[in-house]
């Protein structure tokens, strides 16, 4: 047995969530990509990121931990981060309105939307082989709204 594990003939499995369809599991490790923006939040001491960015760390490991198949996770994923989303991008275009990187912002959110729709009407070799974007792109927005909030603050203190 070990001696075939050695010569490549037998594979080691793999937990069932890291593997999906013989092909790592890129959303559910994807879904990591929410720390980031907590830690900046921590770092700049901007409680609603971090808690923003936590909450959308839990609900999406947790759906993408069973591959998108419970539901209960999936429309409790979809709810808290859509409202999160929801409260963020209102709350730039009211305080900051059209800056530079609050345009990248909306920009970012409108393609993880259009990739969310596109991949949800699609089948499920669409969602297991790109759904990771969808992270990406709003971990990306997440960014760029924390690059004004940080711009905006840095302009008030030298007043």
């Amino acid at each position: 047995m070990d001696e075939d594990f050695i010569n490549n003939t037998i594979e080691p499995e793999l937990p069932n969530t890291i593997v999906m369809s013989g092909c790592i599991n890129r959303n559910f490790c994807s879904s990591f990509l929410f720390l980031f923006p907590a830690l900046y939040g921590y770092y700049i001491n901007y409680t609603a990121i971090i808690i923003g960015s936590i909450i959308c760390l839990c609900t999406s490991t947790a759906h993408h931990y069973y591959q998108a198949k419970h539901k209960t996770l999936q429309i409790i994923d979809r709810i808290c981060v859509n409202i999160i989303a929801l409260f963020f991008i209102s709350h730039c275009l009211l305080k900051f309105g059209c800056m530079l990187y609050a345009n990248l912002m909306y920009i970012c959110a409108f393609i993880t939307f259009i990739l969310f729709v596109y991949i949800y009407c699609s089948n499920i070799e669409i969602y297991e082989k790109y759904y990771f974007l969808v992270h990406i792109f709003a971990v990306s927005g997440i960014m760029f709204y924390i690059k004004v909030y940080g711009d905006q603050l840095t302009n008030c203190t030298r007043d």
